[in-house]
């Protein structure tokens, strides 16, 4: 009993003089003309970023650099004449060309999707004029699978072509759903609404163990899975072992530390190790 006096009254003087401590650099910073540095940390720090960033202008005080007379910049001939490319995801994609050739070696490539939607997009159109990948998908498994709320699918630009290698926006559950129906074959209410040898083809390993088509995977571990991944830690992921469907919306906590096959995030296994757990209760 004495002893744990003794603890409390040590823990309690550290803290004391810990504050004491803090409260003196504190003091000693303000008394050196150097107080800035509170407001620069509640601009930063306190709003999430590590460092100054471009919106930061208004957290402080300002003053103008005054012009003269405002001098024209020259324009090229060629002013506005092209359209930027990052706004012209076809003609990006069409322009770039071949580095090796097509299914001799595997490199994940956001623009081999977005070429993909180009072909996509011609087939379509081919088959009825003006028809898009967005309401195509609305048509053939958006609204079949009982969707809950509409999606969005970004464009490159107004009236342009889907981001195909991104960038369609919906709920978790509505998610959970298209990871439903890869588990379950590209069947939904006794309905085929994807081919099922086109669903084992992308649940199988290609040319490295880890990737399939369009799917991420570690068929080893100890409860196989395969997933969607998206841009910042977003995943839709299948446990067929079990039954489960994963998923998790937000950006990365972790995108450096690997699981045990070396490539896949972590994370990815503890959200796997947590749902099998939770389904054994």
């Amino acid at each position: 009993m004495r002893r744990g006096v003794r603890v409390a009254r040590a823990l309690r003087t550290t803290a004391v003089t810990l504050v004491a401590v803090l409260a003196l650099g504190a003091a000693a910073i303000q008394a050196s003309g150097h107080g800035y540095i509170w407001h620069a940390l509640s601009a930063t720090y306190l709003k999430g970023h590590a460092t100054a960033h471009i919106d930061d202008a208004a957290d402080f005080a300002q003053r103008t650099i005054a012009t003269g007379t405002p001098v024209p910049w020259p324009r090229d001939a060629r002013h506005n004449r092209d359209p930027l490319d990052g706004r012209d995801a076809a003609g990006l994609v069409l322009r770039r060309g071949f580095e090796r050739e097509p299914g001799s070696a595997f490199e994940y490539s956001s623009g081999s999707t977005q070429l993909l939607g180009v072909f996509l997009q011609r087939a379509l159109a081919a088959r009825e004029p003006g028809l898009s990948i967005a309401e195509h998908l609305s048509r053939s498994l958006w609204k079949p699978l009982g969707m809950a709320r509409d999606a969005v699918y970004t464009l490159d630009r107004e009236g342009g072509i889907e981001r195909t290698y991104c960038c369609v926006f919906a709920t978790a559950r509505d998610f959970a759903r298209l990871g439903q129906l890869l588990l379950q074959d590209g069947e939904w209410n006794g309905r085929p609404l994807l081919d099922r040898a086109f669903v084992e083809r992308m649940r199988t390993p290609d040319l490295v163990p880890h990737y399939g088509h369009s799917l991420w995977m570690d068929l080893k571990y100890t409860h196989p899975f395969w997933f969607m991944q998206g841009h910042q830690g977003q995943y839709v992921i299948g446990v067929p072992s079990k039954r489960l469907v994963i998923v998790r919306t937000g950006r990365f906590r972790d995108k450096d530390t690997k699981g045990p096959d070396g490539r896949t995030p972590a994370e990815v296994y503890r959200f796997v190790d947590q749902a099998v757990a939770l389904s054994r209760r």
